[in-house]
């Protein structure tokens, strides 16, 4: 008799954050794979998802993997009310990633603003 193999999708949420944290580019493909679909799961305690928790870490593979699922809510903020770009940025320190992220962020909410962690709007105003 051949071997079962798991029901797929039984990976739980606080596993596939751990994978993220981890930056475990291969479990997290693999769960995707798998079917885990619980891609905007917060995290109880900070309110941070795995796209947070990427970007924050700099692990712009896992974004890019988090992102062409096409079911990150982009605009997620965590209990600090930073969303993944603002932390891209304040703690990754990659500008880049961040202005990525906006860039998404403005295709999923064209009303969206970019706001710091002190809820600040983070666009330059123009000196009259």
């Amino acid at each position: 008799m051949a071997e079962e193999t798991p029901a797929r999708g039984l990976v739980l949420p606080g596993t596939f954050l751990l994978a993220v944290r981890n930056a475990d580019i291969d479990s997290v493909r693999r769960m995707l794979d798998d079917g885990f679909d619980r891609i905007d799961y917060a995290d109880p305690a900070t309110g941070m998802t795995a796209l947070h928790i990427a970007a924050a870490l700099n692990a712009r593979q896992i974004v890019q993997l988090l992102i062409a699922t096409g079911k990150c809510n982009i605009a997620a903020r965590d209990k600090q009310g930073r969303t993944a770009a603002t932390l891209a940025i304040e703690v990754a320190d990659n500008p880049a990633l961040g202005r990525y992220l906006y860039a998404l962020l403005a295709q999923q909410n064209p009303t969206a603003e970019p706001v710091g962690s002190k809820g600040q709007n983070t666009r330059r105003q123009g000196n009259g």
